[in-house]
C-alpha cells in the first residue's frame, strides 16, 4: 500500500499537486493507519480483542523475562543509535558521505538480521528442549545452528 501511495503523494495525483517529502510522510501514516484498522478488524472477527485482559502479570516471571531480554534489546538499540552519532561526524563530508553511511548501514543490517534470526531460532529450540527435560538434545541443537 505504501509502495503505491508514496509516489502518488510525492509527485502528485491528477489535479492535486505533489507534496514532496511531506507526501512520503503522509503516505506512510495513511498506510500504517489502514494496516492498523485492517488488523483490528481481523482480530475482532476472530474474537481476539478482549483476550489480552485475561492475562495476569506475575512479578517474578516479568522480572526474569526482563533480565533475559534486556541485554539483547540494548544491543539492538546500540546498533541503531551508533549511526546517529556517526552521522554527526560524517555530515561534515556532505551528502556523499551520508549516502555512503546509509548504504553501509543497510548492508550491515542485512547480515545483522540474518544472524539475529539464527540466534532467536537457537534460543527457542534450546529453551523448548530444556523445558521438556532434554538437555542433551538442547545442546546438540545449539551446536547445529552454528553449522
Amino acid at each position: 500500500m505504501n509502495l503505491v501511495i508514496t509516489p502518488l503523494l510525492i509527485f502528485g495525483i491528477t489535479g492535486i499537486p505533489g507534496l514532496g517529502i511531506q507526501g512520503a510522510a503522509y503516505a506512510a501514516l495513511i498506510s500504517y493507519l489502514i494496516a492498523a484498522i485492517i488488523g483490528y478488524v481481523i482480530l475482532k472477527k476472530r474474537n481476539l480483542t478482549n483476550s489480552i485482559f485475561k492475562y495476569k502479570f506475575k512479578k517474578d516471571i516479568s522480572f526474569e523475562t526482563l533480565k533475559i531480554g534486556l541485554p539483547i534489546s540494548l544491543n539492538g538499540v546500540a546498533f541503531s543509535m551508533i549511526y546517529v552519532f556517526v552521522s554527526r561526524f560524517i555530515a561534515d563530508y556532505g551528502t556523499t558521505g551520508l549516502a555512503a553511511v546509509g548504504i553501509s548501514h543497510r548492508s550491515e543490517s542485512i547480515a545483522y538480521q540474518i544472524t539475529m534470526g539464527f540466534s532467536l531460532a537457537a534460543t527457542i529450540l534450546v529453551g523448548q528442549n530444556i523445558g521438556a527435560g532434554k538437555a542433551d538434545r538442547a545442546e546438540k541443537l545449539a551446536w547445529k545452528t552454528l553449522e
